[in-house]
C-alpha cells in the first residue's frame, strides 16, 4: 500500500513539471496550513472530531495538482436506553491521509485576488491508535475494551470546493467544503472479539467536512 502511494504522488508530480516546463506563464508552488472538522455518516452518533495538516500544490495557470498529509479524529458512541447495566459505548480511531488531488479554478485568469476550485482526487486513510470504552449506569468505572491486532488501510473519492482570498502577494484565506466517499473500506482486525463492541465499517462510506487555513506562495507569479 505504501509503494502504491509512493508511486502515485510521484507520478503526479512528474507530470506537473513536465506540463510546468511546456508553459511557464502562471507558474507557482502553494502550501496550505489548515484545521478541519468531518462529519461521519454512520448508524452511531457523532462526537466533535477535528484534525490538522498541510498540502503542497504546483499551479499552473488554471490547473491545482495537490499532496500532502493530514490527521483527523474519528469519534463516535453508541447509547444503550434499553438496557440495566450499560449506558453508552464509544470509540476513537486516528487517521493519517495522503491527498492526492487536482483542482480547476473556475473564475477568469485576470481575478488575481481570489481563487475558486473545483478539486477531486484519492485520499489514501490510513487508521491508527484505535480505543473503545464501555460506560455503566451503577456508577462503576468504565472499562476499556480490546484493541486490534491489526489496521488495513482504506482509500476515498473525493470532491470539494475550494476558496481562496488573497492578502497580499504571498499569504491568501483559504477553506474548502468537500464530500469523500471510501470506495475502498480501511478495516480493524480483533482477536476474540465480540461485533458488540466493534460495529460494521460497512455503513462507513460517506464523510463530508470542511477545512479552514492559510495559503502562502513561495514564488510569484
Amino acid at each position: 500500500m505504501i509503494l502504491k502511494i509512493k508511486i502515485i504522488i510521484a507520478f503526479v508530480f512528474v507530470t506537473s513539471i513536465c506540463l510546468a516546463q511546456e508553459n511557464h506563464n502562471g507558474k507557482y508552488i502553494s502550501s496550505e496550513i489548515f484545521f478541519n472538522s468531518p462529519y461521519y455518516f454512520t448508524e452511531y452518533k457523532n462526537q466533535f472530531n477535528y484534525g490538522i495538516g498541510i498540502t503542497i500544490s504546483e499551479n499552473i495557470q488554471s490547473v491545482k495538482i495537490s499532496t500532502g498529509i493530514f490527521y483527523n479524529t474519528k469519534r463516535y458512541f453508541s447509547s444503550y436506553e434499553n438496557t440495566s447495566s450499560i449506558d453508552k459505548v464509544t470509540y476513537c480511531i486516528e487517521y493519517y491521509n495522503i491527498p492526492v488531488l487536482i483542482g480547476v479554478n473556475l473564475l477568469r485568469h485576470e481575478n488575481i485576488k481570489n481563487q475558486l476550485l473545483v478539486s477531486t482526487g484519492i485520499i489514501f486513510n490510513i487508521p491508527r491508535n484505535y480505543s473503545s470504552h464501555t460506560y455503566y449506569k451503577n456508577n462503576n468505572p468504565p472499562t476499556t475494551n480490546d484493541t486490534p491486532s491489526d489496521y488495513k488501510a482504506g482509500s476515498s473519492f473525493r470532491l470539494g470546493l475550494e476558496f481562496h482570498k488573497r492578502l497580499n502577494s504571498i499569504f491568501n484565506i483559504y477553506t474548502c467544503a468537500f464530500a469523500d466517499y471510501k470506495f475502498q473500506l480501511d478495516r480493524l482486525d480483533f482477536n476474540n472479539s465480540s461485533p458488540q463492541w466493534h460495529p460494521s465499517y460497512s455503513e462507513d462510506r460517506i464523510l463530508i467536512g470542511l477545512n479552514v487555513g492559510l495559503g502562502w506562495r513561495y514564488k510569484k507569479e
